[in-house]
């Protein structure tokens, strides 16, 4: 469907020539116009421009310009003192009779002609925008059609500014009435350009319901318009003989104050006195019939989809009825226009009375033949409710007025602001300073004030503490695995555990090896005794040596075991039984929790029904209390810190200075102080009074959490839990310490200690059982043979001959652990015992060990330096009958003690000193400062026979 539109003519103007009257005011203001000339230029041009333009969005766009740049005039130019000076008259003609001619001096009267005008380009822009649609491709005329229905809207929204704001018009095209019609007009073919538009798009008839509501608010736009124009031919002849008007009265009747004959003139605005062309009101008048036609047309189609055929056969009547009643006289005015889409309008009437003719007589047979429906009396059928799809669009609210605005407001004559003007605006200023500065103050004291009872009651922090105390205390009553021992300690426990079966095998170990080899020393004191030669002398030294090392070793070892003593035992033993034990766990156990531990469980068949709260469950419902007040203070922070923020927008965005302008031509400068000022400042009251209200409400809410915080500090349960967890972590911390202090200083050295024995003792039997065997060779040699015979045969034995050995037994070397070797060791073999060189004698095969100082600790043992610990194999029996080549016969060499590096490392049966890991100590002996035997040098002890005899 296609409609005809009336656009708004536009109303022609005479040439104004700004540059004179603004130059010789800003010369005399500023003194120089050189800063101003390029913004004048280009006004005094934009003024000319606007006389020809097309109804385009350039056109639109400079008349846009032009009206804002008027506005900045008037705001920062006293036009009066610039039209004083030289005299400025607005020339415009009627837009509805061209023939009449309007002229004034009044910047107000200016602006209204340009708004004006403006509306009427943006109608007729809206009209072609339409027409270009309805002959665009079928789904590419979306875009247009939209933008004609935006174009008429906007043109309303010119034109309510206009009526709400100019008063007393002295032409008929700017009367009050003739622009609320336009208002109106404008509002009706956005309607009806929708409504087209959705009759177009809806071909299988699903949405007649909404269009008969659509079409019933077109119609109800359109009759309110004709209804403003059914007197125009009765009064258009009174304004035939409207001649030039030249007064400089009207200025001041053209600006919006009150109107002392509202009462006399309410009638007659209700009628439009501009004298509009008869097609118009035949269009107008057309259109409301034919619109209300087309919403009951719809509503009987819906009725019929309905099978409601009784009401729709009602509302076809009475959509036939309105359509009889369009006369022939309003036809013709309306073919009269002689344009296209005056015939448009006038075929789209006589299709809808041929297509509503035939649905009526349609159904009316169908009805009384299949039907038989009764038809409503069309009196008592309701009306269709119309429904808006159209709205006005106010000029403050047009996308690009606001940004033309916004160009010139910093571009077009910036610097020129009235003194006056200025004066008091920043005196306006200042008041809203002392405003914002008084409600910022009663914001700081109370944030002030919340944040010192928070700090005194120490919240939220004492809640947390809480809570974490009574999840802490569940967990111990309801957890038994030990939860809360350390890991650290649960890892010295376990490193315990793991090794305590070896720590226990090796003490066993040295106990027995120590006995082993005080035997085989017993063995070859008794074998040696019962004879007496030379070589059995050196071997004896021998044996004294590892007399010694046993005896210093057995001191050493009481030192090592002592580290183990009575306080500590249990606790070992404790430890050796791991982390998972049940000895440990109560080690951190208070006797609270012991007892609750003990507690038999309560049976479900004791519980009685009636549910008792639990102190626990008083005590979180209290803190869910206390946090909900804390909650609610935070929120109340937020609101007065949001309320501020935007208190400072509003008062940062606030500008009267187009009110002061208005008034400083009618007030004094005291009366726009105490009367306009205090009236401005009400705008930020509700500010003031919100504020006062969330201080009261945050001052109630302090009050409450005092009271609760009081009920729950005083709990005896609260107290209870306090001191139970201030007696378990000093339990915890003094039983982590003493394991820590046992883990560090005795039990890695007793443990270490003890793998290094065992070793160090396994070697010295072997060079115990070594030394034996050459002893009993030895002697066996000197019993069959006489001393005589031995000496005189020594020259001739081979130097690498030995004395048969004895096989070997008793102890296998063990694989050597590897030991950390940050520490020295409280074992150390010599891989050689160091001894004088005698002449024709031979190595002593077995290794002797020798025990070694290291400064009092028991980390660790270092090996020999020939590798390992390996006993010497035994020396073969040498055939005594034997001859070497020289021919004679050479007895047995006594076997030769080997040393350990340089004599002096074994000098006086000394300790081999280590680097001490104790702390230093003033005795010159004892660089090392321990008090252990091990870091001692050590002494020969005249009653060591009698230490071994006794052991």
């Amino acid at each position: 469907m296609k409609t005809h539109l009336l656009a708004v003519p536009s109303k022609r103007s005479e040439e104004v020539n700004w540059l004179k009257p603004l130059s010789n005011y800003l010369l005399s203001t500023y003194g120089s116009t050189s800063e101003y000339t390029e913004d004048l230029t280009a006004f005094n041009k934009l003024r000319q421009d606007i006389r020809g333009v097309n109804a385009d969005n350039t056109g639109i766009n400079l008349y846009y310009k032009y009206y804002s740049q008027l506005e900045l005039l008037d705001l920062r130019v006293p036009f009066n003192v610039v039209n004083a000076s030289k005299k400025i008259n607005f020339t415009w003609h009627d837009a509805f009779q061209p023939s009449l001619v309007n002229k004034q001096g009044a910047l107000p009267f200016e602006k209204a002609n340009v708004l004006f005008n403006l509306g009427a380009l943006l109608s007729e822009y809206a009209k072609v925008r339409y027409e270009e649609s309805q002959r665009s491709v079928a789904g590419t005329e979306e875009a247009s059609t939209k933008e004609a229905i935006q174009l008429f809207q906007q043109a309303a929204g010119i034109y309510q500014f206009l009526n709400e704001n100019f008063l007393h018009a002295p032409s008929l095209d700017l009367n009050q009435s003739t622009v609320k019609f336009l208002v109106k007009l404008m509002l009706a073919q956005a309607q009806e350009v929708f409504v087209l538009t959705v009759i177009t798009g809806d071909l299988e008839g699903k949405k007649n319901s909404l269009v008969s509501k659509l079409c019933r608010s077109a119609s109800v736009h359109y009759e309110e318009c004709h209804n403003m124009t059914s007197y125009i031919s009765s009064l258009g002849s009174n304004f035939d003989d409207f001649a030039v008007v030249d007064s400089e009265d009207l200025e001041e009747d053209f600006l919006d104050k009150p109107d002392d004959s509202d009462e006399t003139t309410e009638a007659s605005t209700s009628h439009v006195p501009a004298k509009l062309d008869a097609s118009w009101i035949a269009t107008v008048t057309l259109k409301m019939h034919y619109y209300k036609s087309l919403s009951y047309y719809y509503n009987a189609m819906n009725l019929e989809a309905g099978k409601k055929y009784g009401d729709a056969l009602a509302y076809y009547t009475k959509s036939q009825d309105i359509l009889h009643e369009i006369n022939s006289t309003l036809l013709r005015n309306i073919s009269k226009a002689g344009s296209n889409e005056a015939y448009e309008i006038l075929d789209n009437y006589k299709y809808q009375k041929d297509a509503v003719g035939i649905k009526l007589t349609d159904l009316t047979k169908d009805n009384d033949l299949i039907y038989h429906e009764i038809i409503p009396s069309l009196v008592t059928l309701p009306d269709i409710k119309p429904l808006d799809s159209t709205k006005v669009i106010p000029i403050t609210q047009n996308t690009t007025f606001q940004e033309i605005n916004d160009h010139n407001y910093n571009n077009f004559m910036s610097n020129v602001v009235p003194v006056n003007i200025h004066e008091l605006s920043s005196f306006y200023s200042e008041e809203k300073s002392q405003f914002l500065r008084n409600e910022l103050d009663a914001v700081d004291v109370s944030n002030e004030e919340i944040s010192s009872v928070l700090e005194y009651l120490k919240l939220p922090k004492a809640l947390v503490t809480i809570k974490e105390l009574i999840n802490s205390t569940e967990n111990s009553d309801t957890d038994s695995s030990g939860s809360s021992i350390d890991p650290k300690i649960e890892a010295i426990a376990n490193e315990i555990s793991s090794e305590y079966a070896n720590d226990q095998l090796n003490r066993q170990k040295i106990s027995q090896l120590r006995k082993e080899i005080y035997e085989n020393i017993s063995q070859s004191e008794e074998i040696a005794s019962k004879q007496v030669s030379e070589s059995l002398t050196s071997f004896k030294m021998d044996l004294v040596k590892i007399k010694k090392s046993l005896y210093d070793a057995t001191n050493s070892d009481n030192q090592l075991f002592g580290l183990i003593n009575d306080d500590s035992q249990s606790l070992y033993a404790l430890l050796g039984k791991g982390s998972n034990s049940e000895e440990l766990k109560n080690l951190f156990k208070t006797s609270s929790d012991k007892s609750q531990a003990s507690k038999p469980d309560i049976s479900l068949l004791d519980m009685i029904d009636t549910e008792v709260k639990s102190p626990k469950d008083q005590i979180l419902s209290q803190i869910k209390v206390l946090e909900d007040i804390l909650h609610d203070l935070n929120v109340i922070k937020a609101n007065k810190t949001k309320l501020v923020e935007t208190l400072k927008k509003e008062i940062h965005n606030d500008d009267i200075s187009d009110i002061l302008i208005l008034n400083s031509k009618m007030k004094s400068t005291n009366e726009i102080k105490t009367l306009i000022f205090p009236e401005e400042l009400k705008k930020f009251q509700p500010y003031n009074e919100e504020l006062d209200k969330l201080i009261q409400k945050e001052k109630s809410f302090v009050n409450d959490l005092r009271t609760e915080w009081g009920k729950l500090s005083s709990d005896p349960e609260i107290k209870n839990i306090q001191s139970s967890k201030a007696s378990k972590d000093q339990l915890v911390a003094s039983q982590s310490a003493r394991i820590t202090s046992f883990y560090n200083d005795s039990w890695k050295k007793y443990s270490l200690g003890l793998k290094r024995g065992s070793q160090f003792y396994a070697g010295l039997l072997d060079s115990a059982i070594n030394l034996k065997g050459n002893i009993q060779n030895e002697a066996d040699r000197a019993a069959i043979k006489p001393r005589s015979s031995l000496t005189s045969s020594f020259d001739g034995l081979s130097l690498n001959q030995q004395p048969p050995l004895p096989p070997q037994q008793h102890y296998q070397q063990q694989p050597q652990q590897q030991t950390p070797s940050a520490a020295p060791g409280q074992y150390e073999y010599f891989d050689r015992y160091s001894a004088p060189q005698r002449q024709n004698t031979q190595p002593l095969a077995a290794q002797a060990p020798q025990r070694s100082s290291t400064g009092g600790s028991f980390a660790g043992y270092s090996e020999a330096s020939t590798g390992g610990y390996h006993r010497a194999p035994p020396v073969p029996p040498k055939n005594i009958d034997q001859q070497p080549s020289g021919g004679r016969s050479a007895p047995p060499l006594p076997p030769q003690i080997p040393h350990y590096g340089q004599p002096s490392q074994f000098h006086s049966y000394a300790y081999q000193q280590q680097p001490s890991q104790g702390n230093g100590g003033n005795d010159p002996n004892n660089p090392n400062g321990s008090n252990l035997i091990y870091d001692q040098p050590s002494k020969y002890s005249p009653n060591m026979y009698n230490f071994f005899s006794n052991n």
